[in-house]
């Protein structure tokens, strides 16, 4: 995944599930050309990495208050 630091996505980094970069056209290739360039078991881990995330910070029952 990729973010902008316009949002408040930062917490990619910290799981090594994604990147948080300036909100530039050049910026923003950079990072998706780094991305492609990473081979598949890296790719894979990077999904997992980011299931890890979700599970972690934003299931229903940690983002949602009775």
């Amino acid at each position: 995944m990729i973010a902008s630091t316009g949002t408040p996505w930062k917490i990619l980094e910290e799981y090594n599930c994604g990147c948080w970069v300036e909100n530039k056209p050049e910026t923003l290739a950079k990072a998706i050309k780094r991305f492609l360039k990473k081979d598949n078991e890296t790719k894979n881990q990077i999904k997992e990495n980011a299931k890890a995330l979700v599970s972690d910070k934003f299931t229903m029952e940690k983002v949602v208050t009775v």
